[in-house]
């Protein structure tokens, strides 16, 4: 019987971690510019490419380094059908020696690392050249919880039957 109670109890544990996901999710994507790391300061690099990457997918990358930084900003700006394409991308007109500001974000994987994946948003003397695309990380987070909330449901009804302990 204990091997029975094992498997309810993970299945807590999994269903929780599942929510907090879609809470992590639905909370990323009501952050406001002001909620992100912002650096300013003149484009140094800016290509489709940096060293070896991108590892896959080219051209649907484009990489950014700002004067006085050693990070390097990754940005996806891929349009085809199925991409998580950003709101704007206007990075084709910015040039190496503008000056812009860069917002984005860092977590435990970002952090210390050269590649930072995380640009939000982009602007070039007050207007903006890139905007990521919250809703993504929103209509993923809805699904991501809606999956929990029927898992939940359904470990829920396997334990009232007697199915699990």
């Amino acid at each position: 019987m204990k091997k029975t109670y094992n498997i309810y109890f993970k299945s807590l544990v999994g269903i929780a971690t599942i929510i907090g996901l879609g809470i992590l999710l639905l909370n990323r994507s009501a952050k406001t510019k002001q909620d992100f790391i912002e650096i300013s300061g003149s484009i140094h690099y800016l290509d489709q490419e940096y060293q070896n990457l991108p590892i896959r997918n080219k051209g649907k990358y484009k990489y950014l380094v700002i004067d006085g930084t050693e990070r390097v900003f990754e940005i996806f700006v891929g349009t085809d059908p199925g991409d998580f394409s950003p709101k704007l991308s206007r990075i084709d007109e910015l040039t190496v020696g503008d000056t812009v500001k860069l917002y984005y974000d860092d977590n435990s994987y970002t952090r210390g690392e050269l590649v930072n994946s995380l640009t939000r948003f982009i602007d070039k003397s007050g207007e903006p050249y890139f905007i990521e695309n919250s809703g993504t990380d929103k209509t993923l987070g809805f699904v991501v919880l809606a999956l929990g909330g029927i898992l939940l449901i359904v470990v829920f009804t396997l334990k009232f039957a007697g199915r699990i302990y």
